[in-house]
């Protein structure tokens, strides 16, 4: 019968544990990298877009908190707050993204009576879905350079 023998097992083991250290502490860091990129795109997309009617749209881009569930880590990157007229950002955001004529349907739904505007079509300016796709890249390369940071370290 042939035989199999081993050396050096309880090394690798240690190595093991220490990569998972590392991923422990360098996944907030690397998601707060990555949506620091994010939300710079979608403020220079939503201006390049024309969307700075008041700035408050684009002043209102943030970084919402850290969430795990499971075994999943994530991070969001969206307008937060409301207007001047109580309006929130978010559904702004919306409207600019997908037009006004998707949004009619939610108009009686909110108490202020919807996004107002002077027009009675919004045309669609996807200023969100245009940020994701074209800081995709750099996102990736800012989350990796954050890992070999840590894990150099």
């Amino acid at each position: 019968m042939g035989s199999f023998s081993v050396s050096g097992l309880e090394e690798v083991e240690k190595l093991f544990l220490n990569q998972d250290k590392i991923a422990v502490a360098a996944v907030p860091k690397m998601l707060e990298a990555g949506a620091a990129v994010i939300m710079k795109a979608q403020q220079s997309s939503a201006t390049s877009m024309g969307l700075k009617l008041s700035g408050s749209l684009i002043n209102s881009l943030t970084n919402g908190k850290i969430i795990e569930k499971g075994t999943a880590t994530s991070i969001t990157v969206y307008p937060k707050g409301k207007d001047h007229k109580g309006v929130r950002e978010a559904t702004k955001g919306f409207f600019y993204e997908h037009g006004s004529s998707i949004g009619r349907r939610y108009k009686a739904k909110n108490a202020r009576g919807g996004f107002r505007t002077r027009r009675k079509n919004i045309i669609a300016r996807p200023w969100h879905s245009t940020a994701e796709r074209s800081c995709e890249k750099a996102t990736q390369q800012a989350m990796l350079k954050v890992w070999e940071e840590m894990s150099n370290a």
